[in-house]
């Protein structure tokens, strides 16, 4: 007689829901600041409880850092992704060893911030570091609600593409796939409004 059983798989190990909320905000801050990503996971690999992957910074091709205007605030906003991730964990657990496990996020941010800020004043360096900071702040307690909603689907999934964090995001608001199809096929100004904000969480108008 043959044994034709397998062996039961072994599950992938899930990070905790503090886990969860710490790249949900990671998520959430990247898709409302409209940097794109591929996937988010809080599946445990390598040593890490959680990451988000997304798209890198746009060099230029002499390899040297974009620092015209819009490069700067393409920086600004993947330092506030960065602080995103700790301030969603203090916010979901105040308690918890937010700054210890957001290490990684604070290099990274450190290491953007030294790109775009150059000058011995280090009274203005701390004032822009701070704005960054309250920034970040703002938009975990705006966007707190699409955050839970997308911790919620991390910790019942595990790994969520962009497509999925988004769905997590316009379910908050009551917007099904359905409807985002309908909308998308109509003409009316306020249909198409809809669909905006939908594609642009945050974004209050059409321009």
């Amino acid at each position: 007689m043959s044994e034709c059983a397998s062996k039961p798989r072994r599950l992938p190990r899930l990070g905790s829901p503090a886990t969860a909320h710490h790249e949900a905000g990671h998520a959430v801050a990247s898709i409302v600041q409209r940097a794109p990503i591929k996937h988010v996971t809080i599946v445990r690999a390598a040593g890490a409880l959680g990451r988000l992957v997304h798209q890198p910074i746009r060099w230029t091709r002499q390899g040297v850092f974009d620092d015209s205007p819009h490069g700067i605030a393409r920086a600004e906003r993947h330092i506030v992704v960065c602080f995103a991730g700790p301030l969603a964990s203090r916010k979901f657990q105040p308690r918890s060893r937010w700054r210890r496990t957001g290490t990684q996020d604070f290099e990274t941010a450190l290491e953007l911030f030294y790109r775009i800020v150059v000058g011995p004043d280090q009274e203005y360096m701390e004032r822009y570091h701070g704005l960054l900071w309250r920034r970040a702040e703002l938009l975990i307690d705006y966007h707190w609600e699409e955050i839970q909603a997308v911790a919620a689907d991390l910790l019942k999934h595990g790994t969520l593409d962009e497509a999925a964090v988004r769905a997590a995001i316009y379910r908050t608001h009551g917007i099904t796939p359905e409807y985002l199809a309908q909308i998308a096929a109509g003409t009316d100004l306020n249909l198409q409004f809809d669909l905006h904000w939908a594609r642009n969480p945050g974004k209050p108008s059409l321009s």
